[in-house]
């Protein structure tokens, strides 16, 4: 972390990755050095950087969080979006936002819930989209979740919770439909 600050009292507090050495190196730079004013944009911007990453490791230290929903958040905070994108891939790189880590994370906790209504695979998937998890990373956070075993715990408790509501056993074309694996289903139907 780099603390600069300038004859008309600028300070910037930045981190050297949101420089581009070639452009401004602080580090290079003499005492009582005039800089131009396209390098104080620069530590400007590297400083923002700086602040909104503080932000979003704020949060991520207190929750995990998704591409998405660390965009909205940190922009409802008012932070700048050209910033925050700069700010999310970094993150995105050094594996502290994961999409599909969160939406694991997400499933395992939501098929883990006790309630009446258990959700069945489909539903799962629809409410990672409408959280903002793209169709395949859904997919991959379902599968990795949803092994032989976790599927079929899974359509124990859905039939369970849909006899406790509806009183009849739902038909394999239904729960089909729900998302629920031919191999599962057949499993099912046979035992």
């Amino acid at each position: 972390m780099l603390k600069i600050e300038l004859s008309d009292s600028s300070k910037f507090q930045v981190k050297s990755c949101y420089l581009d050495p070639n452009d401004v190196n602080p580090v290079q730079w003499e005492e009582n050095r005039e800089i131009s004013l396209l390098e104080k944009e620069m530590l400007a911007a590297a400083n923002a950087c700086t602040e909104t990453e503080k932000a979003a490791m704020r949060l991520i230290a207190m929750a995990e969080q998704r591409r998405w929903g660390l965009n909205a958040k940190l922009e409802q905070r008012g932070y700048d979006s050209t910033i925050i994108k700069i700010v999310i891939n970094r993150l995105l790189e050094l594996n502290l936002v994961d999409d599909r880590r969160y939406a694991e994370i997400w499933l395992r906790k939501r098929i883990a819930r006790q309630g009446k209504k258990v959700p069945g695979p489909q539903e799962l998937r629809a409410k990672l989209q409408n959280r903002g998890i793209d169709r395949s990373t859904a997919e991959l956070a379902l599968s990795s979740v949803l092994d032989d075993e976790g599927e079929w715990s899974l359509l124990d408790r859905y039939i369970s919770s849909f006899l406790l509501t509806d009183g009849s056993t739902p038909q394999r074309r239904q729960l089909r439909a729900e998302g629920f694996s031919p191999e599962v289903l057949s499993r099912f139907f046979n035992d």
